[in-house]
């Protein structure tokens, strides 16, 4: 009896001591979050899985342009709205080559994880930004459990498979030559040259009228989100994100009950989308056949 007890007592400590290895717990502000994040990047001999709601930390940047000048394979999927977030590291990653892309789904992709060598998960509320790592209460875990890493891996390729390229490398190309930054920006009147920086500023109109629409649109509220929406499209005509625009537009219509309002803006969200696009005409097509049944 007593030898079951010394052995059950021995078994308790190895699934502990396991255990302890198998998570490591960090929390901020400035609990080492982004040390470890850095350091994990840098252990990377393969392969590197992003899904990552915000990403602008420059050291983070850094050291995953590091892990891909190593040959480590780097897919990121981010939120679409970090397409022109003055502060993303998004144009100064696409700029070095990277494979990245953004979610298509209908609301944000709110995701922080990433996955490295298959063997490795970082995961929790800890946003790759600087604001995250030195200002807000945010928790973040580093897993080895092989099970719980297979099921996020089977998520980020749900993710991967479902995201369009950025619009500066949908062709293919890892980046545009100069000229065509300077047209595009003139074109879009954004503030491109700002964004391919490596600081995180930028006062771009159309930046901070888009980053208004979308918080009062998470907030739900309604009215408020419509009018900016009206805004930017009334004055960003032809940018990227016009048709995305038009869908958060029209479904903000939808919440508000005006039927009418809300099918006519569906169905231009079908006769502008095209290419990379074409996810919105296909849930503008299933908003107006809701609205109709």
């Amino acid at each position: 009896m007593r030898k079951i007890l010394l052995f059950f007592i021995f078994y308790l400590a190895v699934c502990h001591c396991a255990s302890g290895q198998a998570i490591k717990v960090y929390f901020s502000p400035n609990g080492g979050c982004q040390q470890a994040v850095i350091s994990e990047i840098r252990k990377a001999g393969q392969t590197i899985d992003i899904a990552m709601y915000y990403l602008s930390s420059r050291d983070i940047a850094q050291a995953l342009v590091k892990a891909h000048e190593n040959n480590v394979r780097v897919r990121i999927v981010l939120d679409q709205g970090q397409e022109i977030e003055s502060a993303s590291k998004s144009t100064y990653l696409i700029k070095h080559g990277f494979d990245l892309r953004y979610h298509l789904g209908f609301g944000l992709m709110h995701n922080k994880f990433a996955i490295i060598d298959g063997k490795t998960l970082i995961t929790g509320s800890f946003n790759w930004t600087l604001t995250a790592e030195e200002r807000n209460e945010e928790n973040m875990l580093i897993i080895t459990d092989e099970g719980t890493i297979k099921e996020y891996q089977a998520r980020f390729e749900y993710l991967w498979n479902t995201s369009r390229l950025d619009a500066r490398n949908a062709r293919g190309l890892e980046v545009f030559p100069s000229w065509f930054c300077s047209t595009f920006r003139l074109f879009c009147r954004l503030s491109i040259d700002n964004a391919w920086a490596d600081d995180d500023t930028s006062s771009a109109p159309a930046i901070d009228t888009y980053n208004k629409a979308v918080r009062l649109y998470e907030a739900q509220n309604w009215d408020a989100a419509k009018d900016c929406f009206h805004e930017y499209l009334a004055e960003y005509s032809d940018t990227p994100l016009y048709v995305t625009c038009l869908y958060y537009l029209a479904y903000c219509y939808q919440q508000l009950g005006d039927k009418d309002q809300s099918v006519l803006l569906y169905h231009k969200v079908i006769d502008r989308a095209q290419g990379g696009d074409a996810f919105w005409a296909d849930m503008a097509q299933k908003r107006i056949q809701e609205i109709l049944e």
